[in-house]
């Protein structure tokens, strides 16, 4: 009796594991040779050499690091920046790799993160050292002179050395790069927070139930909107010189704070930036509720 049974569940697995074969093969057959592929890398976080093994090893990228994979969709889903030292030049090759695709047919879509909200607002927390240094050049002492100069006529108590110590060279040119203005803020602003690809949805955090009946237009619009009130509101304050323009967010969110005490009443609404889409922690950059619940 046991040895039936054995040789019964022999039967069935293989019965069930050659409908298997036969369903991939029917596939397959039925599928064009030229299916477009999608290859979808997450967070880079500045590791370009990282970045470059997977793209080498998926094929999307040759030896001289130039785009390969004919018509292939790669989606980069944001987080390019912060944590490790090389996040310009992963910024660069992504640039480079969204004009080379094409010439074979293939296309590069980069999606905005967090990260990439969080250094368009100026919340530079996570940024490296090595990262700054990479904006540096051999005026970067000058400027950083004239930035504290400027600092010090708003701030009568500020610290030189403290002052110094927060703004590293590379500093005053790394916000001046992500200004909308700015070579890679201008292309920062261009991206999208969400992006479709035939029937699936790509995007950085994750859409919360709340937010599930909005078109992906939708979010893209209100996420580009907060940025470019956020940029309008920084002019503002820097015309009105409340503030200056390489003000991180806290010292933004400090200066419009005394701004509105003096009944700058423009300002409060800046001051509820934390509830903005590209901000709250239920927004498509951020949430997390998926990977939590």
């Amino acid at each position: 009796m046991v040895h039936r049974e054995i040789r019964l569940h022999h039967v069935i697995r293989k019965t069930i594991l050659s409908l298997i074969a036969l369903a991939f093969l029917a596939s397959a057959a039925g599928r064009p040779a030229d299916t477009q592929r999608v290859v979808a890398i997450a967070d880079i976080h500045g590791d370009l050499d990282a970045f470059v093994g997977i793209l080498r090893r998926t094929g999307l990228v040759d030896a001289n690091i130039r785009w390969s994979a004919r018509n292939t969709t790669l989606v980069q889903t944001g987080d390019i920046l912060d944590r490790g030292p090389k996040a310009r030049a992963a910024m660069d090759l992504l640039m480079a790799l969204q004009k080379d695709a094409p010439r074979q047919g293939g296309r590069v879509i980069v999606l905005m993160g967090n990260h990439e909200a969080m250094n368009i607002y100026g919340d530079l927390r996570y940024v490296t050292p090595a990262d700054y240094a990479s904006f540096a050049d051999r005026k970067s002492e000058s400027r950083r002179k004239s930035a504290y100069k400027a600092y010090a006529e708003l701030n009568k108590n500020s610290s030189e050395t403290e002052w110094t110590k927060a703004h590293p060279a590379g500093f005053i040119e790394h916000r001046e790069a992500f200004g909308p203005d700015g070579k890679y803020g201008k292309w920062l602003r261009s991206l999208p927070a969400v992006a479709r690809i035939n029937d699936s949805i790509f995007l950085h955090g994750g859409i919360h139930p709340q937010f599930a009946s909005w078109k992906l237009e939708k979010i893209n619009d209100v996420v580009a909107a907060e940025i470019k009130a956020f940029d309008a509101y920084k002019q503002f304050m820097v015309e009105q010189k409340i503030a200056l323009p390489f003000y991180t967010l806290d010292e933004l969110t400090m200066a419009a704070n005394a701004a509105v005490e003096k009944k700058v009443d423009v300002l409060k609404d800046f001051l509820g930036l934390g509830g903005w889409l590209s901000i709250h922690p239920d927004g498509p950059l951020w949430f997390r509720g998926y990977a939590e619940w």
